[in-house]
């Protein structure tokens, strides 16, 4: 399910079968993935939420600047990458499949009185198409994340916790701006970036529509109506620790 590499093997479901008290092996349904190879379960190459993203870092730690931005590394989300492997078909037994068709999350965040825009990672169902069989018109059912405000139409999805962070800081500063203390790079965000459930976005407005006419809405609670309790953080590889004083870079806290 991916490059070649004994750190590059996933495992994948490829059918399913029934098996008769005769011993005849009646096939029930069949899977078909997306082509876009995975990377090694090592790779530097993923995005602030854990997906693979881009092919070109270098590093598992980020170098940041005085602001938090990252200098060396891409943890940007892509929807190109993102979508390796992922599900693309169930072929089942009458002759009828199922085709999946994603789109990268997105949402808002509001702190305080400012509210901005961004692509999440993980992917979220765009459109289905079910076939009942290789020549039929199929049924096409289109899911928009979206709700309105004032008039206007944006996306419904509110994101768990936009603030990505590698780096913290640990001691004192001098009087004279000196840092005296330590600094730890993580490889992943040490902000918590999933909700309870393992999410990093929520909607509270989702429309299933269905090209056989109709519309079915969707609503739900946000995390800014119900906060979700913090759940449990790992991250890829252990933070490296760094003497301010010396330079030094020590693994561990």
């Amino acid at each position: 399910m991916s490059c070649d590499g004994s750190t590059a093997k996933r495992l994948k479901l490829e059918e399913i079968n029934r098996i008769a008290n005769n011993g005849e092996i009646i096939p029930i349904s069949r899977f078909e993935y997306y082509g876009t190879g995975l990377p090694e379960r090592n790779s530097k190459d993923f995005d602030h939420w854990g997906y693979f993203n881009s092919g070109v870092n270098i590093s598992f730690f980020p170098v940041t600047d005085i602001v938090g931005n990252l200098l060396n590394v891409d943890r940007s989300a892509s929807f190109y990458n993102t979508i390796a492997s992922s599900l693309k078909k169930v072929y089942f037994n009458t002759g009828g499949h199922k085709e999946f068709i994603y789109e990268l999350n997105d949402g808002y965040y509001t702190s305080g009185q400012q509210t901005r825009y961004m692509k999440v990672g993980g992917l979220r169902i765009k459109t289905i198409k079910e076939y009942e069989n290789k020549f039929s018109t199929p049924l096409i059912i289109n899911y928009r994340y979206e709700k309105e405000e004032n008039g206007v139409v944006m996306s419904s999805g509110e994101v768990f916790n936009p603030k990505t962070e590698y780096y913290m800081f640990m001691g004192n500063i001098l009087d004279d701006g000196t840092p005296k203390g330590a600094g730890y790079i993580y490889s992943s965000s040490y902000e918590n970036l999933f909700d309870v459930m393992g999410a990093p976005v929520g909607y509270t407005n989702i429309i299933e529509e269905c090209s056989s006419g109709g519309e079915t809405h969707y609503s739900y609670i946000s995390y800014s109506e119900i906060n979700d309790i913090e759940p449990e953080q790992y991250n890829v590889v252990d933070q490296y620790c760094i003497d301010l004083e010396t330079n030094l870079i020590k693994q561990g806290i």
